[in-house]
């Protein structure tokens, strides 16, 4: 390895200075303004068929298919090569939620839900008008909107999901129609594209923190606002029952992979064991499915993590206090969402203590649906536009 030596500048006068140049060395880096296509695949998204030819930009992010982010608008062009025996030229963008019940692996009933259509016609044939006689580009540009059509909840992304019984589908694409003269067959192109909105709390927090690391001299700042629920045990109690209380900081919505701090408070009247109770409390984070398919509803949890228990005190006579943490899943790729009577996913941080005997003597279990963003906050004007590309691949299966 070879060593360099920098001079001293405080005399600028006695130091020769090296020679910089704006062109680089053959042993540099150059960081280059334009994304480079991986490999195999066009800079560019194009889709051609024998009469027409669709453009839908640079590929910035390497996804095989466009993505757009909340709000974004879908910018492209549309070249038609030829204009004999058409009669008609238009694009259709389509949002379809799917949903199937299966049954010995084949779907046995279905249901289509669209939450977007918008529909331009490019170009129509004219009486007495001659068509263009060489080919024409036409630009198209169809902002996305915010709500499902016909309805006040927020556009879905693109995901599937499947369980033994149910199948839940979201796909957005751009159609491209020709119609033509006579008995001639219509062209048509079927893109699809991919729907990626970031999320952010509709909440301010009282704390101003992103959370990217939990302490545990968080718990104790004054500052911070706590939802604190009295769970119940699940079977008949006794007068004498222990008193037991599960907090998580508000409001109820965090970002993605976030380590969401907990506190579990229990007042007694037995002597208990700390190391027993631990060994039977369980704090996890699940992401909780429902698909449904006229009339038909099935509901799965998938596991995303697991607490750690950062200690456990005595604060009180017979008073006890647990402190920890839990999160889970993909970093920008957790996000709750629902389109009523269809899919919904929500997240859920459940609390489990077995009973024992020098522990709690009676079973508790408690579920607290939290709301989960891709984000913390979006400080850019356009950011929230960007595609949220943690959510590529969400494919939730459970078997």
């Amino acid at each position: 390895m070879v060593e360099f030596t920098l001079p001293a500048y405080a005399d600028l006068s006695t130091v020769d200075l090296p020679a910089y140049t704006a062109v680089h060395a053959s042993t540099e880096r150059v960081l280059l303004q334009q994304p480079l296509a991986h490999r195999g695949m066009p800079a560019e998204y194009q889709y051609k068929t024998k009469r027409m030819a669709l453009r839908l930009g640079r590929r910035l992010y390497g996804t095989s298919m466009p993505c757009y982010g909340k709000n974004a608008v879908i910018e492209g062009s549309v070249t038609v090569k030829t204009f004999k025996n058409v009669k008609e030229v238009s694009v259709t963008i389509i949002g379809k939620v799917t949903t199937n019940l299966i049954e010995r692996g084949f779907p046995v009933v279905h249901d289509t839900r669209v939450v977007l259509f918008e529909h331009k016609i490019l170009w129509s044939e004219t009486p007495g008008e001659a068509p263009p006689s060489t080919p024409t580009e036409f630009p198209i540009s169809f902002p996305l909107p915010t709500y499902a059509r016909g309805r006040n909840t927020a556009l879905p992304p693109t995901a599937t999901m499947i369980t033994p019984c149910m199948e839940g589908d979201v796909r957005y694409s751009i159609k491209i129609d020709m119609c033509r003269k006579g008995l001639r067959r219509h062209e048509c192109t079927m893109t699809p594209i991919l729907y990626l909105p970031r999320s952010v709390p509709t909440s301010v927090r009282s704390v101003n923190t992103t959370f990217e690391e939990v302490e545990e001299k968080a718990l104790e700042s004054p500052e911070i606002q706590w939802r604190t629920t009295e769970v119940q045990p699940s079977e008949e109690a006794p007068a004498s029952r222990p008193f037991v209380e599960f907090s998580l900081p508000l409001p109820l919505s965090y970002p993605s992979q976030m380590h969401i701090p907990f506190m579990i408070n229990i007042l007694t009247s037995d002597e208990i064991d700390p190391d027993v109770v631990l060994s039977n409390l369980s704090v996890t984070f699940l992401k909780r499915m429902t698909i449904s398919v006229n009339g038909y509803r099935t509901q799965s949890d998938k596991l995303l993590g697991v607490a750690t228990v950062w200690k456990m005190e005595k604060i009180g006579e017979g008073l006890w206090s647990i402190c920890g943490s839990v999160g889970g899943g993909r970093e920008a790729g957790e996000m709750s969402w629902c389109l009523p009577g269809s899919i919904d996913v929500k997240y859920c941080v459940q609390l489990i203590m077995k009973p024992s005997e020098r522990g709690i003597r009676l079973t508790h279990k408690h579920i607290e649906v939290v709301q989960m963003t891709t984000h913390e906050e979006l400080t850019l004007d356009d950011a929230r536009e960007l595609p949220a590309l943690g959510l590529i691949g969400v494919r939730c299966r459970d078997t």
